[in-house]
């Protein structure tokens, strides 16, 4: 039996890209341009490859500018993604009695008491 030859162009070539940059797998890609697994590796392979990465790299970019712009959420995102930042947390310790240690101990005396 023979196969009809696939013939890949620039607008199935833009559309496997996009395809792969929303996430979609290569079965449903395929699906999509009407082409088998096998076909779409062997004719997408530079295509598949770059979708992802270039989606990545523009919601970076637009991160980046709304954390320029001012938005505050973005800002701390960018900043723990990208700058290694981290919030630190503190103990609480109130009268040099650290609150955590003083509720286990608590926790404990109660039920050694039942």
């Amino acid at each position: 039996m023979a196969f009809k030859k696939f013939d890949k162009n620039e607008t199935n070539s833009k559309q496997v890209k996009t395809l792969s940059s929303f996430g979609l797998t290569q079965k449903e890609i395929g699906a999509v341009i009407g082409c088998s697994e096998d076909t779409l590796q062997r004719h997408f392979k530079d295509e598949m490859a770059a979708g992802k990465p270039q989606a990545v790299a523009n919601v970076a970019q637009t991160l980046y500018k709304l954390a320029i712009g001012g938005n505050v959420a973005a800002c701390i995102f960018w900043l723990k993604a990208q700058g290694k930042w981290k919030e630190n947390v503190e103990e609480k310790v109130v009268n040099n009695i650290n609150i955590d240690n003083a509720h286990k101990k608590l926790s404990n005396l109660l039920n050694d008491e039942e």
